[in-house]
């Protein structure tokens, strides 16, 4: 079976990738017949470069690559080693002062998986630092933070993020750039942090050992729920390294994961089609499948109708047009209000910082502006969303 959502060199490009990662791929071709500059952009837009690197060195083919093209990748597979190496250890002093105040968390995503699934972290790039918290617990991860020199990123309104998000994000450029994100709640969506609930995620964690630390993570049960969950409500379902992280996991956990409690919390947290859409986009790129009595499972589940409106409004790559949805799933009348007042008239602190802004006076201009941005995103995002809802009308499997 072929995925046909992605381009030949992207699946070229998974193909090398999954000739080292999983038993019994399929050959790559000759290397010659391999654009290599198309392979290396692709390779970074996906953020799999470490691994091409790695998966050309061990098929002794990396030193067939034009000079120019093997240059670039391997420096970025030594820019993420330093970047890997300096964000973990930004993520263990955040755990060390938090094991000191006996404050629970759960690493999540990138740190979680790279260290856990993956032959070695540095083969998997790690965006932005995330992990679990409780919402009470926020100041004292607030006061850690800052004081490990973070700033609070700046939002559309005072408390948007708490209010509808479940999430804060803490950045930092010095020494290098890095993004610390507490979260409270796992789907940054008004209507799944109030469909969630979350303590089931915090009832299905188990301890790991990470840099000589006790932490928690996700069992794989949660771990590939939340991992399928995000990867369309967050991602749009296109993404290379996060159905890698989905293949990893299922090769190494798939016989031992609990599927007829995956399957039963996926369809009470409507994220069934998530979970359908993302295991089939992974046995298509990277031959891994559910154990046969899984794949049976699945395949009697059906997702509801509400759920598959749901997910033909939300697994889009671009957001504008879901930022009505959002706003239309806010609770209450005015808490709807309150999200549009605040997504189409930001504060204008955000307006400054957001578009470099210098003049006060020309806030009323700048507003025009951000609306007129958002009138041209708005029709492809709204195409996406019928595209969608025309392929769940195929059926659910008809989703890439």
């Amino acid at each position: 079976m072929v995925d046909e959502s992605l381009s030949p060199s992207e699946l070229l490009l998974a193909q090398i990738i999954r000739s080292v990662l999983f038993a019994g791929a399929v050959p790559v071709p000759a290397f010659q017949d391999i654009d290599a500059r198309e392979l290396v952009i692709q390779a970074h837009t996906h953020r799999v470069a470490p691994l091409l690197y790695v998966a050309l060195k061990q098929l002794q083919l990396f030193d067939q690559l034009p000079n120019a093209a093997g240059h670039v990748l391997q420096r970025s597979f030594m820019q993420n080693m330093r970047r890997n190496g300096w964000k973990y250890g930004e993520l263990y002093k955040v755990l060390d002062q938090l094991e000191a105040s006996a404050t629970p968390v759960v690493l999540l995503k990138g740190a979680a998986v790279a260290a856990t699934i993956y032959p070695n972290q540095h083969y998997r790039a790690i965006g932005d630092l995330d992990f679990l918290i409780h919402k009470q617990d926020l100041p004292r991860v607030a006061e850690i933070l800052t004081g490990m020199g973070y700033s609070a990123q700046r939002e559309v309104a005072a408390g948007f993020r708490q209010e509808n998000l479940g999430e804060e994000i803490f950045i930092r450029q010095d020494p290098m750039p890095c993004s610390m994100e507490p979260h409270w709640h796992l789907f940054s969506l008004p209507y799944y942090t109030r469909l969630v609930p979350i303590d089931w995620f915090w009832q299905h964690t188990e301890p790991v050992e990470i840099g000589h630390r006790q932490a928690l993570i996700f069992a794989p049960t949660a771990q590939l729920l939340h991992l399928t969950a995000h990867y369309y409500l967050h991602h749009g379902g296109n993404h290379l390294r996060w159905t890698c992280d989905m293949a990893l996991l299922l090769a190494r956990h798939g016989p031992t994961i609990d599927w007829p409690t995956l399957v039963e919390a996926a369809t009470r947290f409507e994220v069934l089609q998530s979970l359908k859409s993302s295991l089939a986009q992974v046995a298509a790129v990277w031959g891994v499948e559910a154990p046969p009595a899984a794949e049976a499972l699945l395949s009697r589940a059906r997702p509801g109708l509400k759920e598959q409106v749901n997910f033909a409004i939300v697994a889009v790559r671009t957001m504008d047009a879901r930022n009505l949805w959002d706003a239309a799933t806010a609770p209450g009348v005015r808490g709807k209000l309150r999200y549009l007042r605040q997504l189409f008239f930001p504060s204008a602190e955000y307006m400054r910082r957001r578009y470099g802004m210098r003049d006060q006076r020309l806030l009323p201009f700048y507003y025009l502006r951000r609306w007129g941005n958002g009138l041209v995103k708005f029709p492809p995002s709204a195409w996406a969303m019928m595209r969608n809802a025309l392929r769940m009308r195929r059926g659910p499997g008809a989703m890439p």
